[in-house]
């Protein structure tokens, strides 16, 4: 069976497609909210594809909650979470990886 250039390039971008998405474990110590989502502390799961980024409770359930990923020049050392105070209420406001070269921030 013979292939294509263009076949080629097609498989090429699917497997470049694959091998960007990451997913990191993520712990969160307080109760923070996201969108309308009171998280509880425990481990998360942050799954960063490309430009897009969903957090995930440990039984994989999806987060509801816009995201908007930025690329960094390097590999964070370490995980920081980002939260800011509205009217008494700790909002998650970004999250920056360990190991990742993004920070994710939840609008």
């Amino acid at each position: 069976m013979r292939f294509s250039s263009i076949h080629l390039a097609v498989a090429a971008l699917l497997a470049g497609a694959v091998l960007s998405a990451e997913t990191f474990k993520v712990n969160i110590t307080d109760k923070v909210q996201v969108g309308q989502t009171q998280l509880q502390p425990g481990k998360y799961l942050l799954e960063v594809d490309g430009s897009s980024a969903v957090l995930k409770d440990k039984s994989g359930k999806a987060i509801d909650a816009k995201t908007k990923v930025e690329q960094t020049d390097k590999k964070a050392s370490e995980t920081k979470i980002g939260v800011k105070t509205s009217q008494a209420t700790e909002l998650l406001e970004s999250i920056t990886p360990k190991g990742g070269r993004v920070r994710v921030t939840f609008e």
